[in-house]
């Protein structure tokens, strides 16, 4: 048995005879709320992108333009498309890049991606 600690909460993981790992079932919908958090991501972080890239004053077409100059190639539609929530694939390069250029916070990111899952998952 291995045990993690999570925000002050301790999880216990069970080796399964795969040699992997299941989390303990008392530890209620931690599961569910990650998994949605996970799948919340793309959509959060794009509302985040375009939220700052707004403050700063940029416009789609200036900020495809300095992220080609960091060497990520992207058009405006990529862009968009990104800020949609509709990019699914998120490369390190790119996060780095946007946390320099619009100075994002990924924690930002992960825990408003933690407190939608939580409050959808509570409403059910």
């Amino acid at each position: 048995m291995k045990r993690v600690c999570l925000s002050g909460r301790t999880l216990f993981l069970l080796q399964s005879g795969r040699g992997g790992f299941t989390s303990d079932a008392g530890f209620g919908n931690t599961t569910r709320i990650l998994d949605a958090a996970v799948d919340n991501f793309a959509a959060e972080l794009g509302r985040q992108v375009q939220e700052q890239r707004n403050a700063v004053g940029l416009t789609a077409d200036s900020m495809a333009q300095m992220l080609s100059l960091f060497g990520i190639p992207m058009r405006t539609e990529d862009l968009e498309k990104l800020e949609a929530g509709e990019r699914s694939e998120i490369d390190i390069r790119l996060l780095t890049v946007l946390v320099f250029l619009l100075e994002l916070s990924l924690n930002q990111v992960v825990i408003a991606c933690l407190q939608q899952a939580s409050a959808n998952i509570a409403s059910d």
